[in-house]
């Protein structure tokens, strides 16, 4: 059914959303590998969806639902090779992802998002990577976020 208009209207209406930053400022990434990235910084949380102690490279889905999971990256400048950006499911499985070659005449920017469906206590993580560059990298954490928000709930996934 559809929710009428006015019908929150003085109600609080929260739903599971978590966006946050890397760690550092600066995360090195070495040539030929692609590791998730630890969040530190939280901009929200409404529903302990992360925990930067125990887990914090993890986004966990407290109910299961549709969600729309989005990673922004800026790289910074390199000279040659690709820049790989993927979401990746608790199982190992890429969800999405992008592969761009790097911009030589400055910083790389890159963002993904797509609405996946997850199982209660699922989780998702996102990993950046360096190829044929021939030397390390650097994403630049204060320019770079990961996130999910519930769209939906729903009673399974297929």
């Amino acid at each position: 059914g559809k929710i009428a208009v006015g019908a929150v209207k003085g109600e609080t209406l929260n739903l599971p959303a978590f966006s946050g930053r890397p760690a550092l400022l600066n995360n090195p990434v070495s040539d030929n590998t692609s590791p998730f990235i630890s969040l530190a910084a939280e901009h929200w949380d409404t529903a302990d969806l992360h925990d930067e102690v125990v887990n914090p490279t993890r986004v966990i889905a407290p109910v299961t639902g549709v969600y729309r999971v989005w990673a922004h990256v800026l790289w910074t400048s390199g000279t040659a090779g690709l820049r790989t950006l993927t979401v990746v499911d608790k199982y190992g499985g890429s969800l999405f992802g992008d592969e761009t070659p790097v911009n030589a005449s400055g910083s790389t920017r890159q963002t993904v998002s797509a609405e996946v469906c997850l199982l209660e206590d699922e989780y998702v993580r996102y990993a950046a990577g360096v190829t044929s560059n021939g030397g390390d990298e650097s994403i630049q954490g204060i320019e770079s976020s990961f996130g999910m928000s519930l769209v939906t709930p729903v009673s399974t996934c297929v």
